[in-house]
């Protein structure tokens, strides 16, 4: 099939004769990139966008517990004043940026399941981000997952409940486990002897990553 002929409305390549009598095709060099260019060599825009106006500031570094008139109402009323100072500490260290930034971690890395390992062999083994690991310290720390059992006093329940109440506006994923745990105990403890082997371990407030 015979070639058809090229547009002339193209732009036409320009031969000129080399030395050895070949012709050889003169390209116009490429722009060289300058500053302010992307890898790409495309100008980037060098001014600046409007200043944000109407969006509220960023929330962090605050008490979560002293801010809240409510739960504190509550807290007194429902006779768990005594651990006031407790839920005061914690409400200020999960209104820090940096444990805020931690639920932002675990939403953005879920857990995941890893069925297989690389030769093919079952082994179901969940993989946490590290922030979820530290969400449930934090958590295990004060005791939210068993301090009605561990201190059953009046008020405890709700002494518990507060804290609990406190952490799920940082992250909530970490509190499933916790609150499996805070139900499973009551129901042991109706078995003495299981109870006995488990409670340690149940009580516990350090976690356990495993």
């Amino acid at each position: 099939m015979p070639y058809r002929k090229m547009s002339e409305n193209r732009q036409s390549i320009k031969l000129e004769s080399a030395a050895a009598g070949q012709d050889r095709a003169t390209l116009v060099p490429a722009r060289r990139p300058r500053s302010g260019d992307n890898q790409k060599g495309i100008p980037i825009m060098q001014w600046t966008t409007h200043e944000v106006a109407n969006q509220t500031p960023e929330l962090c570094n605050y008490n979560l517990f002293t801010t809240d008139i409510a739960l504190r109402e509550g807290v007194q009323r429902e006779q768990a004043a005594w651990h006031e100072q407790d839920l005061m500490r914690f409400g200020a260290e999960l209104g820090t940026r940096e444990v805020m930034h931690l639920g932002d971690l675990a939403n953005r890395h879920l857990p995941e399941l890893t069925t297989h390992d690389r030769f093919g062999n079952r082994i179901d083994a969940v993989e946490f981000h590290p922030s979820w690991h530290a969400l449930l310290g934090l958590l295990r720390r004060e005791g939210l997952h068993a301090l009605p059992w561990m201190q059953p006093r009046a008020g405890a329940q709700v002494a518990r409940a507060a804290g609990y109440f406190m952490q799920s506006q940082v992250e909530a994923g970490a509190l499933c486990p916790t609150t499996m745990t805070f139900a499973s105990i009551p129901v042991l403890q109706n078995e003495p002897a299981l109870f006995a082997t488990l409670q340690a371990k149940l009580f516990s407030r350090e976690h356990d990553p495993r």
